[in-house]
């Protein structure tokens, strides 16, 4: 067990159904501004610290299977479990529209939504189709270490649910591929486990693992999300960092 899967294990021992905002070695939790806190954020920044330092063999393998046990873990695929904006950077390397240092433009993006880290016009526009290209989702690839962190989180007991919303460019088509995708590389198995929804709020769980700046909706959401960390979840009004990689 690795970076990811240990700081999320340490980070839902020191959550309970309240959400709270503080950092914690890179990691963020973002509040739910909805609920009060039931202890102060720096007891239980001291508390993780703590617990971080054990963290290590037989005590991280013990911690987990304590900590996960009867835990869902909510988990979104684009830029956190595969690297969506690697295969959309070889894409666009191959289009008439790219210029000289487009590869750091992409992989250092400062919007969310990847077509707004273009100008207005053809360039914007070529982004737009190389998202929706048949094949774009099916053939993305899974961070290293990301397949083992869910079989790891599943096996000591937690319900992994991979929670992830379609691209409204061409939602059919990339629900479809997400399925495909899920069974290609986890097993048919886990297609029960995947949940495709433009709602993340309405899905009950415990934590949310999500590159998405900020996650809202119409529900008051049961879970704390956690930032997998890009360039664009810097600097949110003092929210930075997250799980920065599975492995």
């Amino acid at each position: 067990m690795r970076t990811g899967f240990l700081l999320l294990c340490l980070l839902l021992s020191l959550c309970s159904s309240v959400a709270l905002s503080f950092s914690l070695g890179g990691s963020t939790l973002l509040s739910n501004p909805h609920r009060p806190p039931s202890r102060s954020p720096r007891s239980r920044l001291r508390g993780g610290q703590a617990i971080g330092s054990h963290l290590e063999g037989s005590d991280a393998i013990g911690m987990a299977s304590e900590v996960f046990r009867g835990r869902t873990v909510l988990v979104d695929m684009d830029n956190t479990i595969v690297d969506w904006d690697r295969e959309f950077a070889a894409r666009w390397e191959k289009s008439p529209e790219a210029e000289a240092g487009d590869s750091e433009l992409i992989l250092g993006r400062t919007h969310f939504e990847m077509e707004e880290n273009f100008s207005e016009g053809p360039r914007r526009e070529r982004a737009k189709q190389i998202m929706k290209e048949t094949g774009f989702y099916e053939s993305l690839q899974p961070f290293e270490g990301a397949l083992r962190a869910l079989e790891a989180m599943s096996a000591a007991g937690a319900s992994v649910l991979l929670v992830t919303s379609p691209h409204p460019f061409c939602a059919g088509e990339c629900a479809n591929e997400k399925f495909r995708w899920v069974e290609k590389h986890l097993g048919k198995e886990w297609e029960s486990n995947l949940i495709i929804t433009r709602d993340k709020t309405f899905v009950a769980g415990d934590i949310l693992v999500d590159d998405k700046p900020l996650v809202t909706g119409r529900a008051l959401p049961t879970w704390v999300q956690v930032h997998f960390a890009k360039p664009y979840t810097k600097g949110l009004g003092g929210v930075a960092g997250g799980v920065g990689a599975w492995a």
